[in-house]
């Protein structure tokens, strides 16, 4: 029986991070492509794609995150971004929506989040890896 491949959604700091110091993000993914399957959301590409200047460049982002496990936004989405807001309790810090609706989406996907953003590390049942590595 072959083992249970891991889901990992990237944010959008991995691969800006990527882009930020030259190389292809697609590259490191590939690597470990046997080992694991991915997943992505509208929030995670809006947010690296609309850094793209170079139209063929989006063009060509766009295409490789089509290729991933797509969450969509739903009822459950807002619900489970709500829960997550409401999880954090009174007196904590308020969380960007953007970071919600992404965590909201790898809960949904049962999805570890590839992130080295410290905000997703206090959020309830979310399962953070800071590398591939």
């Amino acid at each position: 029986m072959a083992a249970a491949r891991s889901l990992i959604l990237p944010a959008s700091d991995y691969y800006l991070a990527a882009l930020r110091a030259g190389t292809d993000p697609f590259q490191e993914l590939a690597r470990v492509a046997d080992e694991m399957d991915f997943a992505t959301c509208a929030v995670v590409e809006l947010e690296v794609c609309r850094g793209l200047r170079e139209p063929h460049v989006q063009r060509l982002f766009r295409a490789r995150l089509a290729c991933m496990v797509q969450q969509r936004f739903d009822a459950g989405t807002v619900e489970q971004s709500l829960c997550l807001t409401r999880a954090a309790g009174p007196g904590a810090p308020i969380l960007p929506l953007p970071t919600v609706l992404v965590a909201a989406c790898a809960l949904q996907l049962g999805a570890t989040l590839l992130t080295r953003d410290p905000r997703f590390n206090s959020i309830v049942g979310l399962q953070v890896l800071a590398a591939l590595d």
